[in-house]
């Protein structure tokens, strides 16, 4: 990640009320969330026990504050955001705003 690009991450970082944050080109704004906000698969004993999958809602109130992170953090930056995106994709855009 290049000096010039790692101001628009921290900016995309700190939007998502997380600017300590250590950030790689794989990090997603999901990793940013909260977690449960969405449904999920898991398994006593871990992903390789022998137990059956159980499914688990998400959490509706989770949800809503991601929703909220995620609106208040592309309302800051004035670029869509949604929470699959790579945050090196969103600060990428972010300057790309800037530069035009």
């Amino acid at each position: 990640m290049t000096t010039e690009l790692q101001k628009f991450v921290d900016r995309v970082t700190e939007a998502l009320g997380h600017p300590e944050a250590f950030i790689t080109d794989e990090s997603t704004v999901g990793d940013m969330l909260e977690i449960g906000g969405t449904a999920f698969r898991m398994r006593r004993g871990g992903r390789h026990s022998a137990e059956p999958w159980i499914e688990m809602r998400g959490d509706p109130e989770i949800a809503g504050r991601n929703a909220d992170v995620l609106r208040r953090a592309s309302e800051i930056l004035r670029v869509p955001i949604e929470q699959g995106d790579r945050i090196v994709t969103v600060a990428r855009r972010l300057a790309g705003l800037e530069l035009a």
